[in-house]
C-alpha cells in the first residue's frame, strides 16, 4: 500500500493500474480526490472528476481548514457530499 500512497502523490491528473483496478487521480490545492474504476477513465469522466475536485474545495474550503487542524470528519455533511458527487460523475 505504501508504493500505492506514492504513486498518487503528484500535482496532475493522473492514473495508474493497481491490483486489476484503474486509479484515477485528481489534486487541488487543499485535497486528493481518487476514485477505483474496473474500466479506464474516459474523457468525460477525467474532467467531471477535476470539475468535482474544483466544487469540493471552493464550497467545503473552512471546512477542509478546519480538518486539517482537527481530522474531525463531522465537519462535512455526508448526505449534501454524496449528492454532489453523484450529481457532478452522473453515477
Amino acid at each position: 500500500m505504501d508504493s500505492f500512497v506514492s504513486q498518487i502523490g503528484g500535482s496532475t491528473m493522473e492514473e495508474i493500474n493497481y491490483k486489476g483496478l484503474y486509479v484515477q487521480a485528481t489534486y487541488g490545492q487543499h485535497i486528493h480526490v481518487v476514485s477505483f474504476l474496473f474500466k479506464p477513465a474516459d474523457a468525460s469522466f477525467k474532467e467531471r472528476l477535476n470539475y468535482l475536485t474544483n466544487v469540493f474545495e471552493t464550497n467545503y474550503y473552512e471546512q477542509i481548514k478546519q480538518f486539517k487542524k482537527t481530522s474531525d470528519t463531522n465537519l462535512f455533511n455526508q448526505d449534501e457530499i454524496l449528492t454532489i458527487i453523484k450529481e457532478v460523475l452522473d453515477v
